[in-house]
């Protein structure tokens, strides 16, 4: 029976089945030389892997700070009671429905700042009344918070 010797490699893009980009990845020496034409993988060596190394301890950092945010973001809005005021074309029908950065604009009048890409609708907003979105900070950070759509010709609530 033949031996195969397999070889380490460091992914530079994701591998379908084998990992992410950084992973050492042990492959037969043929499928890593396809590897290495395509531009998939870097053979490892030991200056590759102490920079990996380097590198993970920087993004492990980095995915901290990100963290400590997005739970702090979080934290923030679940403190807010957004009403926003919108006209109404008929009955409870909106003249203009209410999308992301309508509802960007309304958290900036609370001091809290977000992105359109920070929301998710789960339905498009074309009614007063009540309306579940669901805030994403950052991974698996999010909340999910009712708003209120009211009519502009009502007194403040």
């Amino acid at each position: 029976m033949k031996v195969v010797k397999k070889v380490e490699y460091v992914l530079q893009k994701p591998l379908r089945k084998r990992g992410e980009i950084g992973d050492v990845v042990r492959v037969t020496r043929g499928f890593g030389r396809y590897l290495e034409s395509q531009a998939i993988a870097q053979r490892a060596n030991p200056e590759l892997l102490k920079e990996l190394e380097e590198k993970k301890k920087q993004w492990q950092v980095h995915e901290a700070s990100n963290e400590k945010e997005a739970i702090a973001l979080i934290e923030k809005v679940k403190g807010v009671d957004l009403i926003i005021k919108r006209r109404v074309a008929q009955g409870e029908k909106l003249y203009e429905s209410v999308r992301q950065n309508t509802i960007v604009e309304a958290f900036k009048t609370h001091g809290i700042v977000l992105q359109e890409h920070n929301i998710k609708l789960n339905h498009q907003i074309k009614k007063i009344g009540e309306h579940n979105v669901i805030i994403h900070a950052y991974g698996n950070h999010e909340v999910e918070m009712v708003i209120k759509i009211v009519s502009d010709a009502e007194e403040s609530i």
